[in-house]
């Protein structure tokens, strides 16, 4: 996908030293309201919120503004925010750490959101339905990872499909979530269990499956499954070089991490070392964030999907569905007589 080229010679107001005049005001007035005008014309595109950095990438997917703009952007889109030209939710908050698409595996989950009548329907589902979970007819149980709160909106949908459990673990996750998606493994350790994970491409990237690894093996005595992280296979989907050049996603020319050093300045204490020298010789010193998959979302989602599908078995699938559609219905038919 070839990458389109700027509309505009700036959407971003231009900085100048000193005190901002009338006139130079009112320009970067109207140069914010034209902006958030452009996003808000975009957001009724999409099905799901994505970060400041999100919005990047699909601006500079429009032409609206360049990568050499992306933290002018970045700001601006905030400065909208802060003054009422954006909604504040126009941007999806990337401290959210949260799993989505936990399914209630007990009656017992479900008592409490039954209102008055809960003591006699629940009754009645205790002695009527055998609680069943889309893992139930499946060999493998699989939860997912992501790098970026970007992405858990994007893959979302077909996470829920299947019913696969999402968490964006950017920053490496906290440790509530970590001890969270290891007690829900130890529930599936008498089967196959895999951990699918979609970050950046950079150095630290390709080794992701080390370090995730000991991030879980650090916290196995507080979810009191010792030794079930190395029975969890890891595996990174997306984002390779093959597949940036393919769909057209951005390169930064940087390899800056999180902390705001950049790992091609020789001065960094990990320049030198063998992953940092051996991605810069093949990629050189520039990255591709997860983010830019928002740039095409069928293709998001198309990766997403045929990913899990190398785990899930599709008729098994259809046979789960088929059984809780089932369940709904007599369920329905309950309700319908008993509450109305």
């Amino acid at each position: 996908m070839e990458r389109v080229r700027r509309k505009f010679p700036t959407l971003l107001p231009t900085k100048k030293r000193g005190r901002p005049t009338g006139e130079e005001k009112q320009r970067k007035r109207m140069h914010m309201e034209y902006f958030a005008n452009e996003i808000l014309k975009l957001k009724s595109t999409l099905d799901f919120p994505v970060s400041a950095r999100g919005w990047c990438y699909i601006l500079e997917g429009k032409g609206i503004i360049t990568k050499g703009e992306f933290s002018d952007a970045e700001k601006l889109i905030n400065d909208c925010r802060k003054s009422g030209l954006l909604p504040i939710d126009i941007c999806a908050e990337d401290a959210k750490r949260s799993t989505s698409n936990i399914l209630y595996q007990t009656l017992s989950d479900i008592e409490m959101y039954l209102g008055d009548e809960r003591e006699k329907i629940f009754n009645y589902l205790i002695n009527t339905f055998q609680p069943i979970l889309p893992h139930d007819f499946q060999s493998c149980y699989i939860e997912m990872g992501v790098e970026k709160i970007d992405l858990v909106g994007l893959f979302s949908p077909v996470c829920q499909h299947y019913g696969v459990p999402i968490t964006n673990l950017g920053g490496w996750g906290d440790l509530n979530s970590r001890t969270a998606i290891l007690r829900r493994f130890a529930e599936y350790d008498d089967r196959r269990m895999v951990l699918l994970y979609c970050g950046d491409f950079d150095p630290g990237g390709l080794i992701i499956s080390d370090t995730l690894r000991k991030n879980f093996t650090d916290m196995e005595t507080a979810a009191k499954c010792r030794g079930l992280t190395e029975r969890i296979e890891i595996v990174k989907f997306g984002l390779d070089y093959d597949f940036i050049e393919e769909n057209g996603l951005t390169w930064i020319e940087n390899l800056e991490t999180s902390s705001g050093n950049d790992l091609g300045d020789p001065n960094h204490p990990d320049h030198n070392k063998p992953y940092v020298q051996d991605y810069i010789a093949r990629y050189g010193v520039r990255k591709c964030e997860a983010n830019a998959l928002v740039v095409n979302v069928g293709v998001g989602r198309e990766l997403c999907q045929s990913t899990i599908l190398h785990y899930v078995d599709p008729d098994e699938h259809d046979k789960y569905l088929r059984t809780i559609t089932e369940q709904r219905s007599r369920l329905s038919e309950y309700l319908n007589g008993k509450m109305f």
